[in-house]
């Protein structure tokens, strides 16, 4: 009885077994799974786990499906640094489908570019971020959507008192705002009106000789207050002050007037009266000279009084762009009265 059983077990068991693989292959046939694709929005890494499962990390941008995920309601959860727990989802998961769960981004970044030519300590919203150098580029921390307000001095001791740069940008979330902070230098553009060659000073420092009609370019000048002036054989042809702004251009471009200067030597003896073309000049004293310029070019009449008498009066031609020069001298034709000298006796009849 024994042998005939004996040889039955193995086919039992070996029935039982195709019957439960042919019962998965059903069920597997048959399966109601669905699948969800998860989209990192964000601008940092992220984990992700379904149900409580192991975390799957995503990069920034980073799209990835879970398979075989049983349909229903699932719960996601979001974690960032660390391991530390951030949001919670719930997401529906169809039949046989595919659900999408995007992960917005909560915050966004700025990118700084110092392109200025120096370097330059960065100010965001009164919160430093750093020295930059010329080409280098500074990335803040995570910043919730909304403008602000970037500073930027310069950090060189030669440059420390020049002005900022300041700019407005503005972040949204999940990008990278980025923007250069520009030039910091300014640049002069001297052209030069006159039929003739002259000398450009800027601040009271000879630069170059300027050909006439030439334009001559300052460039990497300081923002702020610049004295410019035009000279010829030390004489003042034009002059004005300009104020340029970081980063900005100031074209100077002075009118060619027909003006000269005058120089009057008083050699008479006397404190006198200067007038020219009848104008009062002012008072000059003996020995003394002074140069009276911008006056147009042509003849004046130059007159030196003392005491409400003409004592000197000569008329002088003044050339453009030229100096003139007078000199008044004692007159000699006239005895010099004497304080010690008797007056001559009367006549009698």
């Amino acid at each position: 009885m024994f042998a005939t059983r004996i040889p039955k077990l193995p086919v039992a068991l070996s029935t039982i077994a195709l019957a439960l693989l042919a019962a998965g292959a059903a069920q597997a046939a048959d399966s109601l799974d669905g699948r969800i694709r998860v989209v990192n929005e964000r601008m940092a890494p992220i984990k992700v786990s379904i149900d409580g499962e192991r975390m799957t990390r995503l990069a920034p941008g980073e799209r990835r499906v879970f398979r075989e995920v049983p349909n229903g309601v699932r719960l996601l959860r979001v974690h960032g640094p660390r391991g530390r727990h951030q949001d919670t989802a719930r997401v529906a998961v169809p039949i046989e489908g595919v659900a999408v769960h995007r992960i917005e981004a909560r915050f966004g970044q700025a990118s700084i570019l110092n392109d200025s030519g120096v370097r330059m300590r960065v100010v965001l919203d009164g919160r430093t971020m750093g020295v930059a150098r010329p080409g280098q580029a500074l990335e803040s921390w995570p910043l919730p959507a909304g403008s602000y307000t970037v500073e930027a001095r310069p950090a060189d001791r030669a440059y420390r008192d020049g002005p900022a740069l300041t700019r407005r940008i503005t972040v949204r979330r999940g990008q990278q705002a980025s923007f250069g902070l520009g030039p910091w230098f300014s640049r002069i553009e001297a052209v030069n009106p006159f039929p003739f060659a002259a000398n450009l000073f800027v601040d009271g420092q000879r630069i170059e000789r300027v050909r006439p009609g030439a334009r001559a370019v300052l460039a990497r000048q300081v923002p702020g207050a610049h004295r410019v002036v035009f000279k010829r054989n030390g004489r003042v042809l034009a002059a004005d002050t300009l104020r340029v702004a970081p980063g900005r251009v100031a074209d100077w471009r002075p009118v060619d007037v027909n003006r000269g200067d005058l120089r009057v030597t008083n050699r008479t003896g006397q404190r006198v009266k200067v007038l020219i073309d009848g104008r009062d000049m002012g008072r000059l004293g003996s020995g003394e000279s002074r140069t009276f310029a911008d006056l147009s070019a042509g003849v004046h009449v130059v007159s030196l009084m003392h005491r409400s008498r003409t004592i000197e009066q000569q008329r002088v031609r003044v050339a453009a762009h030229d100096v003139a020069q007078m000199t008044a001298h004692r007159d000699r034709s006239r005895r010099p009265h004497r304080r010690d000298e008797h007056p001559a006796p009367i006549a009698r009849r």
